[in-house]
């Protein structure tokens, strides 16, 4: 049924004609470097130490009482002299006006020159026409500018500011510059904000800064119209209020006009609301005026006690009160201003000042050479002081002590003053200006009130240290203008 069966080969070629060779190839990566390397811990030691035990306190303390008779009868003696002296020592006047000086090897009547500040790159010599410091006492701004003019001016001037606050101060460059085609007569730094400063030039232009803006610090200024002035703006000044967000400020002019403005922060806009004019015609003036002259205002200062009135000088040595609250209608600005004039200088008044410590006190300097203290309510000075045979440029009262104020002489000394101990010759001198030339601009920090700066002839500012008995107010000193306030 089955058997073995062998069939033939078949073979299939290949339709490749082509003949395939196969070659073999090799290939060897570079010789791994390979070393070893040991490392070992550094060796450590333990240190043990121990504190010593708390003690343990009790916790109630027993206080033992003696009631023996020894005592009682020892209290009994000596406790009437005992309490008889004390009342004495509080009835005692004796250290009444001692003030306690901390620095025993301060001198007492040493003002002390902090920094020296000069804008060095000015292209010529200019004299310090103004200077203020801002709401929180830290920066210093400074009027650079000429003081020969002859008809119009054409100088450049330079506002200058200085942060005394910061460690490091370029003594020779100032931080901040505000360049003007013409001479910043007059500045003044708003009372509260710190970055608002106004100021008024020689044509007569009032102009706004805000420091806080990054380029150009400028955002308003008046135009020239009838209304404003028309010469040398002589003072500008913050008017302070109830109100904190005031922005009423008031400017006078060697033109006679007394200027009342307003700015608008939000608009970024000024605004004459009023403006008054003081006739010579109707003053304490020459007899042979005439009766539409006009009188130049050279200072003006703000009554602490009637924030509606201020109190100004004017070139003829006048002294006047006058009321800034007379409303006016349309454009019939020009009202004559309602004034009270008092005994007054026999030449220009160079600088009026009201005390912030006593009220309804005041006082002028003049080119007379005599400082005149007044009352509110007197016509005549109280006091008539000559304490130098140069021109008086600048007088200020002291922030803190009523009875003292400082005064600027053309000779270069700065005077001080104080009436509890003499009111006729001065407590202390001081040579500013080594040369002997004018130091015309001086002003009070309201912050830190030993702080004080003065301006010269060749643009020097110089920042002073008052010692601590001209900062320091005494118990008696506004007793002391009571007399005269009370006696008419």
């Amino acid at each position: 049924m089955f058997k073995d069966e062998v069939f033939d080969v078949v073979e299939i070629l290949s339709d490749v004609r082509v003949e395939k060779y196969v070659s073999d190839q090799s290939s060897q990566t570079k010789k791994l470097q390979t070393s070893n390397a040991l490392c070992q811990s550094s060796d450590k030691k333990t240190q043990e130490v121990q504190t010593d035990f708390e003690q343990i306190l009790p916790q109630s303390t027993l206080i033992q009482i003696d009631n023996s008779k020894k005592l009682v009868d020892f209290i009994k003696s000596v406790e009437p002299l005992i309490s008889e002296q004390l009342i004495a020592n509080i009835r005692s006047h004796a250290f009444d006006d001692y003030v306690v000086d901390w620095n025993e090897n301060e001198k007492l009547t040493e003002v002390v020159c902090k920094y020296s500040l000069k804008y060095s790159d000015l292209p010529s010599e200019k004299l310090v026409t103004s200077l203020t410091w801002n709401a929180v006492g830290s920066v210093i701004a400074a009027a650079l500018g000429c003081g020969d003019h002859e008809s119009w001016c054409i100088h450049q001037s330079f506002v200058c500011f200085w942060n005394i606050d910061r460690d490091s101060i370029n003594f020779g460059r100032p931080d901040k510059i505000i360049e003007n085609d013409v001479c910043i007569t007059s500045l003044s730094f708003h009372p509260n904000e710190s970055a608002l400063i106004i100021g008024g030039d020689f044509s007569g232009k009032i102009y706004i800064w805000d420091l806080s803006q990054q380029d150009n610090y400028l955002i308003c200024f008046s135009g020239k119209d009838e209304f404003s002035h028309q010469e040398p703006v002589s003072r500008v000044l913050w008017m302070k209020s109830k109100s904190s967000r005031s922005h009423k400020f008031v400017s006078s002019g060697l033109d006679g006009k007394i200027c009342v403005w307003e700015f608008n922060q939000l608009k970024k806009e000024l605004i004459l609301n009023k403006c008054f004019l003081l006739p010579s015609n109707r003053m304490r003036t020459f007899k042979n005026s005439k009766s539409d002259s006009l009188l130049g205002i050279t200072c003006v200062t703000q009554c602490p006690s009637d924030l509606s009135h201020i109190l100004l000088g004017t070139e003829n040595g006048s002294v006047f009160r006058c009321s800034i609250e007379f409303d006016i209608s349309g454009k019939e600005r020009k009202e004559y201003a309602a004034t009270t004039s008092f005994e007054g200088h026999s030449v220009s008044v160079n600088s009026i000042d009201a005390s912030q410590c006593v009220d309804d006190l005041f006082l002028t300097c003049s080119s007379d050479m005599t400082v005149r203290v007044y009352c509110l309510n007197k016509r005549k000075p109280i006091f008539i002081i000559e304490p130098t045979s140069k021109y008086l440029l600048s007088a200020r009262w002291s922030l803190s002590r009523p009875a003292v104020f400082y005064l600027l002489s053309a000779d270069g000394n700065f005077i001080i003053y104080d009436l509890l101990l003499n009111s006729v010759s001065a407590d202390s001198t001081l040579l500013i200006q080594q040369e002997h030339l004018p130091v015309p601009s001086i002003a009070l920090n309201n912050s830190q009130l030993d702080i004080f700066a003065t301006g010269d002839f060749k643009g020097n500012i110089q920042i002073w240290s008052l010692p601590s008995i001209y900062v320091n107010e005494k118990n008696t000193e506004k007793l002391f203008f009571k007399e005269f306030e009370e006696n008419e």
